[in-house]
């Protein structure tokens, strides 16, 4: 009953952010009842996350995309100091954001940039941390769990209208997002959960359940998405404590129709896997010609910019073509992007020093899936979302996917903490 109560009012909020007006309303309404300590943390954090997910050919929220960030004070506000600053003030954290500030003084062609550009990575940590850290536990998972499915089912509900389904390039659906990777890349690590627990203890659901999310996923010709879920699945299966010795037989009942699948529709398999790699183009359109115009001529400027500063980088947030950027117009979509692969990005701007400080950060949140620790597949979710990162530079940023990867960062490190193995 509850599932139903909270895919109806979700259902209700993306409804009301599609339409003129809405987006600013629902604002000003969770930032009330927010102030008002009338709304759990983890409402207010995924209100937020919609405010810029929604597709905005319908209400247009351009002029008003800084409104939305009001929703983060009661957020950040009404979670204890001290728990924020016990889960978040680590080592290498602080370590790595020291050689930011530093990075951003003494490196950087444009200091003030990279510093606002700090400032807001290290914002985008504090609301993800800050959503899973309160004083009371407030659902994230089963949340994250009930917007996917209601994303996904209006999503489905909007495929007859391609005008606004497939309105940002016309071959990859959208659904009821802003961008066709964006919406894969929200659903990729729900689908790969789904499939996860159909090593663990198979289900009717979980096999509906990844059946479809994996359709949508073809559907929104995101090849990120795709290999994210390939890739969390051998993650697991290798890295999962006792997962190939206890759950072997139930892999291979699972595997073995799925091989078996994969050779008798083998042709139309490999052309459906085709027209994914080449973002619609099928047999027409070389796979790596496909590659070449979507990334070639930004990764040509990184390698380069690489070969030239290794060790220190070119400059936190820094466009690769070295363009001058605008302190105050930070914010605006012509001077402010992320780039497409964030461990690339990461080295290009920071240097092999500074990506080697942020790997610290990350393998110090997660360890213990590393050291085959755990065994839930939710341990693994911020694995799948960090795979997405190699197709969407969004880790370090507030305003995409940057806050949602760190929750499931926290929420991992939250569950191994107190014993959920």
């Amino acid at each position: 009953m509850l599932l139903i109560t909270d895919f109806l009012k979700w259902s209700l909020v993306i409804l009301l952010l599609l339409f003129p007006g809405g987006p600013i309303l629902a604002t000003l309404i969770g930032v009330i009842i927010g102030a008002m300590g009338k709304v759990k943390k983890v409402d207010l954090f995924f209100l937020f996350f919609l405010t810029g997910f929604i597709n905005g050919s319908l209400a247009n929220f351009e002029g008003y995309s800084m409104l939305r960030y009001l929703i983060l004070l009661p957020l950040i506000i009404n979670t204890r100091s001290k728990i924020l600053a016990d889960k978040i003030l680590t080592i290498p954290i602080l370590v790595f954001f020291l050689y930011l500030i530093g990075h951003s003084l003494l490196v950087s062609p444009n200091p003030m940039y990279s510093l606002f550009n700090a400032g807001t990575a290290f914002l985008t940590i504090v609301v993800g941390f800050a959503t899973i850290y309160s004083d009371r536990k407030e659902g994230f998972w089963s949340a994250f769990q009930t917007i996917c499915l209601v994303v996904a089912f209006w999503s489905l509900i909007s495929i007859p209208f391609p005008e606004f389904s497939y309105v940002r390039n016309g071959v990859g659906l959208q659904g009821i997002a802003t961008h066709p990777n964006l919406f894969a890349v929200f659903l990729a690590p729900l689908c790969f959960y789904a499939f996860a627990r159909l090593l663990v203890r198979p289900r009717f659901f979980d096999i509906f359940l990844f059946i479809f999310l994996f359709l949508i996923l073809i559907l929104s010709q995101s090849r990120t998405s795709i290999f994210a879920v390939v890739l969390s699945m051998l993650v697991y299966a290798f890295f999962a404590e006792k997962m190939i010795t206890r759950y072997a037989k139930t892999g291979l009942i699972i595997f073995a129709p799925m091989v078996a699948i994969l050779i008798i529709f083998a042709g139309p398999i490999s052309n459906i896997v085709l027209d994914i790699l080449t973002k619609g183009g099928g047999g027409a359109v070389n796979v790596i010609d496909s590659i070449e115009v979507s990334r070639g001529a930004l990764f040509f400027a990184q390698t380069q910019n690489i070969a030239a500063q290794p060790f220190l980088g070119i400059g936190f947030k820094i466009a690769s073509s070295l363009e001058n950027n605008s302190f105050f117009e930070a914010s605006s979509s012509s001077n402010s992007y992320e780039k497409g692969v964030f461990l690339l990005a990461v080295i290009e701007e920071l240097g092999i020093i500074g990506a080697l400080l942020f790997t610290a950060v990350l393998y110090s949140m997660l360890a213990h899936v590393f050291r085959r620790k755990v065994q839930s597949a939710v341990f693994f979710i911020p694995v799948c979302f960090l795979f997405t990162t190699f197709g969407e530079a969004t880790l370090l940023s507030i305003g995409g996917n940057g806050s949602l990867i760190w929750a499931t960062i926290a929420l991992s490190n939250y569950k191994y903490k107190v014993g959920e193995v």
